[in-house]
């Protein structure tokens, strides 16, 4: 019985010593980090007519009693 207790916990620390190396280190995060960051594309430029159109749209669509005016019922929660 004992041997067995001995090998089940043997295989049990091999498991986890197994999985905490399969972890990214320090060094492969900062490179996953610099990879996103060399793939950052900036936003767009709008136009100011775009842009307040866009506004608009966005007032019209919380203004749901259509009074020109947001009150605290309007507000998305």
């Amino acid at each position: 019985m004992r041997v067995k207790t001995i090998t089940g916990m043997t295989a049990v620390l091999a498991v986890a010593t197994t999985l905490a190396a399969c972890g990214p280190g320090p060094d492969e995060k900062r490179k996953v980090a610099d990879a996103k960051a060399a793939a950052f594309t900036p936003p767009s430029v709008t136009s100011r007519l775009d842009f307040g159109s866009s506004m608009t749209r966005r007032f019209r669509t919380l203004d749901r009693n259509a009074d020109d005016e947001i009150d605290r019922t309007e507000l998305p929660r």
